[in-house]
């Protein structure tokens, strides 16, 4: 393997000196073919320069005939980009401390010993300079990339949100015909099959029934999802009241007083229609159903809904938020299986979280938050 040669080429400096025995000194310890230095003795002089970056850095007195102290900085650096070494007749730690905040590279004090140092920290700065030249352009790039990414992925969701939307609707109304079709042949001419041929007929309303329930949960999550949202201050205790008069059993469920929300009207009460009706339904085996809404006392923002039902192992509490995912833990219980994704969805679309924990026999509590 052939190990390239290294860059020869003489390090470009920009001295800006107004005492010619300081420039001799800087040029001196700058004498090797390492570095090739450009002298000017005033900043006035060496803008011309500074604006093409006539130079790979800047070395740089803050005290001249024509500016003084930390204002001859920030002109160098409202005219270039470039790397700047200040090299001040100054010993002063504060002042140093202040020049390297407003960008330059070092700070280095006039005298015999510096000529040690100079070519280094000259190397040294437009080696830094170029690291973060560098580091800047690949953020800049990583950015571009993530935005565009962003972008497509934005686009994506919405092809995929519009497909979802056109599936669940034109497909929904084949599916009625066929119900529709099979609840005619059963009315007109159940009475002339057979007992094979009513058998089919009842799989074939049954099946038909249940996908026009996972149609019409699909819908609602895709309504839930276009929906806009309004928060306002909520009665959550009356909320709740409302809610369980319109559910069958909704006489079990009690609701801690003066419970309080903000959130979107409609989108919570929907979810609190899911799962309350969740509940009840999980309850309804025991022999006295009993659903609990408050708020966790620890945590004020937690709100539950409790039940005293079969309850399901913990292990799937993970799980039956995501669409179609039914526990089949007691018989009359599996549902269209879309009520939690709804939930979690309007609690989603709110910024909040959910979630949910329950072991058998021991009912379940579902917690939310409506705020991240």
């Amino acid at each position: 393997m052939t190990i390239p040669a290294p860059d020869r080429t003489p390090l470009r400096v920009l001295l800006i000196e107004d005492a010619p025995p300081d420039a001799a000194l800087a040029r001196h310890a700058l004498r090797s073919d390492r570095f090739a230095v450009a002298w000017h003795r005033s900043l006035a002089e060496s803008v011309p320069a500074l604006v093409a970056r006539a130079a790979d850095v800047v070395l740089l007195d803050l005290d001249l005939v024509d500016t003084q102290g930390l204002v001859t900085l920030d002109a160098v650096r409202e005219l270039t980009d470039l790397p700047v070494v200040v090299l001040s007749g100054r010993d002063d730690e504060v002042l140093a401390l202040r020049a390297v905040q407003a960008g330059a590279q070092d700070y280095l004090v006039k005298g015999s010993s510096v000529a040690a140092v100079l070519p280094r920290a000259l190397r040294y700065a437009v080696e830094r300079k170029r690291a973060r030249d560098e580091i800047e352009q690949l953020n800049a790039d990583l950015e571009g990339r993530v935005q565009a990414r962003t972008t497509e992925l934005a686009r994506a969701n919405r092809e995929l949100e519009a497909l979802f939307h056109s599936i669940t609707h034109d497909l929904r109304g084949p599916l009625r015909s066929i119900h529709g079709f099979a609840e005619l042949l059963h009315e007109e001419y159940g009475d002339q099959l057979d007992a094979g041929g009513r058998d089919y007929l009842h799989h074939l309303q049954s099946a038909s029934r249940r996908l026009e329930a996972r149609f019409d949960g699909l819908m609602m999550l895709d309504a839930v999802g276009r929906a806009a949202l309004h928060r306002v201050p909520i009665d959550l205790t009356a909320l709740v009241h409302e809610v369980a008069q319109t559910l069958p059993g909704g006489e079990a469920i009690h609701v801690e007083p003066g419970l309080a929300a903000d959130a979107d009207p409609a989108l919570l009460r929907l979810a609190l229609e899911q799962l309350l009706s969740n509940a009840l339904a999980f309850a309804a085996p025991v022999a006295a159903p009993r659903v609990e809404v408050d708020v966790d006392p620890g945590q004020p923002a937690v709100y539950r809904v409790h039940d005293n039902g079969v309850g399901f192992e913990p292990a799937y509490a993970g799980q039956v938020f995501e669409p179609f995912r039914r526990l089949h833990v007691g018989e009359g219980l599996s549902g269209a299986g879309v009520g939690l994704a709804v939930a979690a969805r309007v609690v989603q679309r709110h910024g909040g979280h959910v979630w949910a924990e329950s072991r058998p026999g021991h009912g379940s509590t579902f917690s939310f938050t409506l705020r991240a």
